[in-house]
């Protein structure tokens, strides 16, 4: 009990204050260098880079992931090996859609499962109705290991064509 009342009274004291602000200085410093000592492992190749949510093991997906204009993506769709994925439910859908897509509605339970099935190495156009759904679509596809997925810019409601 001595003990205690003793630390009391050295942590109430001006000089207590100090010293523990000087212990938790100390403890910040530690905690960030040993931060940059990870971050010039994984530079030197020997550490893996760390992705949005990834454990420290996984390397950081390479490939192209963007957020485009409705040209951009009008023109993309003529290309070979692309797949235009509706993200949006089957009431969204039947509203109208471009003519070329699938449906793969993003608020489906099996959705992560339905998309992780597809082949990485293809091109994937994505969109619903606003943009919010395809950018979370996209960083999953991204996390899983697809190469290149783009998302239409504000979504179905802004398509003009």
């Amino acid at each position: 009990m001595r003990f205690l009342h003793q630390i009391r009274n050295v942590l109430t004291s001006r000089k207590g204050v100090l010293v523990l602000v000087f212990i938790l200085m100390l403890s910040l410093l530690a905690s960030d260098a040993e931060a940059q000592r990870r971050r010039r492992k994984g530079k030197r190749g020997r550490g893996r880079g760390r992705g949005r949510g990834a454990s420290i093991s996984t390397p950081l997906p390479r490939g192209t992931f963007k957020t485009i204009t409705a040209n951009e993506f009008q023109k993309l769709m003529q290309k070979p090996n692309t797949t235009i994925i509706d993200l949006r439910t089957e009431p969204e859908w039947e509203k109208g859609h471009i003519e070329e897509a699938i449906r793969i509605d993003y608020l489906d339970k099996a959705f992560n499962e339905t998309i992780a099935k597809l082949p990485k190495n293809g091109t994937y156009l994505l969109y619903c109705e606003s943009g919010y759904r395809s950018s979370e679509a996209m960083q999953f596809m991204k996390s899983v290991g697809f190469r290149k997925v783009y998302e239409l810019q504000d979504g179905y409601a802004e398509w003009p064509f």
